[in-house]
């Protein structure tokens, strides 16, 4: 299994997790999930470690496509 769940601590993600063989990062907001395509692993490490998990999914939403899942 590939898929792995992030250790998330925000006021904007329920929670989150990524899928490295697909590349993909599902990114549950408070308003519904998203899968985030064509990912690379590095960008989940770095939304697990950021300081704000919430301004750094912002950026991934803006930088990858994505449907609702």
């Amino acid at each position: 299994m590939t898929a792995r769940t992030l250790d998330i601590n925000s006021s904007a993600l329920n929670g989150a997790t990524y899928d490295s063989e697909k590349r993909e990062l599902v990114l549950d907001w408070l308003g519904g999930a998203y899968a985030y395509s064509g990912v690379p692993e590095e960008v989940a490490d770095e939304l697990e470690n950021a300081g704000s998990q919430g301004r750094y999914a912002n950026m991934i939403k803006h930088e990858y496509s994505f449907r609702r899942v």
